[in-house]
């Protein structure tokens, strides 16, 4: 069966000027035996180009194929520019036509020219690459099992081996090796490496297995003109299989098949009252806003990343003065505007990196679990900065990586399909403090034994699940149900504090100046003092900077090992030019033998 729709766009740059040339030649649709159907869409999956980049189609599959490895939906040209995506070792073996000028553009790409370099035996050390990218190219490879055990064998754990050959789909995958030549490239192509070695067929997937790899995906662009394949390398021996290792949003478009293209649906990443299967995320999310409650009242407030619009509705409720959601999401904000009505709520479409709100408009920003989601965290600080009075508070949250992400180190790609970029407490706190130079960074953790100093839990007036949070020495209860319902009580202050270093999330109380917390219990009132956080934080701090020196030697070791690498594929070329020079200089004396023959000739 064919793909319902026909793509109209290009993958890799957006351009809908695309243009279909004729490719396939009568002797090879005769040798092959090609059905008109078959010819169809052979000649549409190699033919059809992008007028403005020159991708043809099946570039277009494997530059998808690529994305979705990663978590990212949009075009190619802008996953490339990612910051993650910059982090990558890359292997292309032979050009993948257009997709190897961006693929340039990654500090760790290599391009290995293939016959050149050889695909049975390549020249790099175990487990070097993120990623190994080969395009129409296993088919003329003399055992593409073992090329494929290769590709296994140089991925790092967590790594992918994307490409792809042509098939035909009806057909069982067949070796010509008892079969005349055939060639690709053009009808009167006839060079080694354009020889035809495998005949792909539905089964093409078995050979990826074959060579090692636990499970083997497959991205249909259009079925089945443009298919992809893509092997994953197990990130560890219990797992089959790696998820998508990047994360993000990556302000691409997301298909409309998709569940994350629906803000009313759960994920982890999106909290959704009315989900009863995420009731503990919610807890957590909304045990913030509870926290932040505490800074709202009588406060005009932004809420950033407001999702489907609860934590907003927390907030004026709460007592502030007027509350405005901002999501870049128009679902989640039509969920939002659905859901919540109140004089003083409002909510409307805004990235967080670019706010359509006059300078000073805001008391008090809301911003959680939002900047792991963005290329660039600093024009995010920066427009909360702006929008803030001079006296305003920027509350901000999210995972701490020692914790949410613990053992994977800065060079490797992130394990959160969501993520673009992860923090620990250090570099978190100094990333906020080139903003803002009040900055008390607190933990969040889930503390159901917590021992309090001052204050009790009370019951709930909403029966359901019932979660405790400390955020700092402040215990939060959250009692929430199915159906949506939740509330939230300000327990009471523990004796000891959940430290940010050991906590799953870090909250940040930034400000301009030292902000002041009040509480309705008159439980505390606690000035901010960046002296006494770093006095008492100290022994946590310097774990934190052991843990990032730690980091730091292991980037370094793997910068020496990706060094390694390279010096071993420079002198791979430079044996095989010497070993070019060596065969010119035989054939060039073979020729001038050949001529004084042809001249002493009668």
């Amino acid at each position: 069966m064919s793909s319902p729709q026909l793509i109209n766009k290009c993958t890799c740059c957006g351009s809908d000027r695309l243009l279909q040339s004729r490719i396939l030649w009568q002797s090879l649709i005769d040798q092959w035996h090609l059905s008109d159907r078959e010819v169809d869409y052979i000649d549409r999956q190699q033919g059809l180009h992008c007028a403005d980049c020159g991708a043809n189609l099946r570039s277009m599959a494997l530059a998808q194929a690529i994305g979705r490895c990663f978590g990212y939906y949009g075009l190619f040209r802008d996953f490339i520019r990612q910051p993650n995506a910059q982090r990558l070792c890359i292997l292309e073996v032979n050009e993948a036509a257009s997709l190897t000028p961006l693929l340039s553009h990654v500090r760790g790409h290599i391009l290995a020219l293939y016959p050149m370099v050889d695909l049975l035996q390549l020249p790099y050390a175990d487990e070097s690459f993120d990623l190994v990218v080969h395009s129409d190219t296993l088919e003329h490879v003399q055992d593409p099992i073992r090329a494929m055990a290769e590709c296994y064998r140089v991925l790092k754990p967590g790594g992918f081996c994307a490409f792809t050959v042509p098939m035909v789909v009806d057909r069982p995958t067949i070796s010509r090796a008892s079969l005349p030549p055939s060639y690709h490239g053009s009808e009167d192509r006839r060079a080694a490496d354009y020889l035809v070695r495998t005949e792909y067929g539905a089964d093409a997937w078995t050979h990826v297995v074959q060579g090692g790899f636990a499970e083997c995906r497959i991205y249909a662009l259009e079925y089945p003109a443009a298919v992809a394949l893509v092997g994953g390398k197990a990130a560890n021996e219990q797992q089959a299989m790696p998820g998508p290792a990047m994360i993000s949003n990556w302000r691409g478009p997301i298909p409309e098949s998709s569940q994350m293209d629906n803000a009313a649906a759960p994920t982890a990443e999106r909290a959704v009252p009315e989900s009863a299967a995420h009731l503990s995320l919610f807890a957590e999310h909304v045990a913030r806003y509870a926290h932040a409650a505490e800074y709202a009242r009588g406060r005009d407030v932004i809420d950033i990343g407001c999702g489907n619009g609860y934590g907003a509705h927390l907030l004026l409720t709460a007592g502030a003065r007027r509350v405005l959601g901002i999501d870049i999401s128009p679902e989640a904000v039509e969920s939002a505007q659905r859901h919540y009505h109140s004089p003083g709520l409002s909510f409307s479409i805004a990235d967080s990196e670019q706010i359509a709100c006059p300078d000073g408009s805001f008391d008090l920003a809301v911003c959680f679990e939002v900047v792991e989601h963005v290329a660039d965290a600093r024009r995010l600080l920066a427009e909360a900065r702006r929008i803030l009075k001079p006296n305003g508070i920027l509350l901000l949250s999210t995972p701490n990586k020692n914790v949410y992400s613990p053992g994977v180190a800065p060079e490797r790609v992130i394990m959160n399909p969501f993520h673009v970029q992860e923090f620990d407490a250090d570099r978190f706190r100094r990333l906020i403090a080139e903003y803002f130079p009040t900055v008390n960074l607190l933990g969040q953790s889930r503390k159901p034994d917590a021992t309090l100093r001052k204050g009790k839990v009370a019951e709930s007036s909403v029966g359901g699940q019932t979660e405790h949070f400390l955020i700092g020495d402040l215990l939060v209860s959250i009692t929430v149900s199915p159906g949506g319902k939740y509330a939230y009580c300000l327990v009471g202050i523990a004796t000891e504090p959940v430290w940010p270093g050991d906590s799953l999330n870090l909250v940040a109380v930034c400000g301009l100046e030292a902000p002041q917390i009040g509480s309705p219990l008159g439980l505390q009132s606690v000035p901010v003092d960046q002296s006494a956080i770093y006095a008492r934080n100290l022994e946590h701090i310097g774990a934190e900077k052991d843990r990032y020196i730690a980091d730091l030697e292991d980037n370094l070791a793997s910068l020496r090992k990706h060094a390694a690498n390279l010096e071993d594929a420079v002198h791979h070329y430079r044996a095989w030019v010497t070993d070019l020079e060596r065969h010119q200089s035989t054939l060039g004396g073979r020729i001038a033998e050949l001529e004084a023959n042809a001249r002493r000739q009668p």
